[in-house]
């Protein structure tokens, strides 16, 4: 059942978005951003359950390492100083 609520909130909001470049007044736009960020819901409720399906009883560590693994991977730092940065996001020193 969750590969189908993640299939059906990405393709929807893939088709949502798609939606965007067309509106033609703001009641338009809003309503297909509305739906895009509402069917990415659905996608989140599909895969956010994998945890449980994996491990029940350490659900809460593998989301914790998960997201932890995630935000780390958006968070690119090639740092070589306080003084010298060299890419747009970095770690604070």
């Amino acid at each position: 059942m969750s590969p189908c609520v993640t299939c059906v909130g990405f393709i929807g909001a893939a088709v949502a978005l798609m939606f965007m470049p067309r509106a033609t007044d703001v009641a338009s736009g809003v309503t297909a951003t509305t739906s895009a960020l509402a069917l990415a819901g659905f996608a989140r409720g599909g895969f956010s359950v994998n945890h449980m399906d994996i491990a029940p009883k350490y659900a809460g560590i593998l989301m914790g390492i998960s997201n932890t693994a995630g935000t780390l991977a958006g968070i690119p730092t090639f740092h070589q100083g306080c003084k010298q940065r060299s890419i747009t996001f970095s770690v604070h020193c």
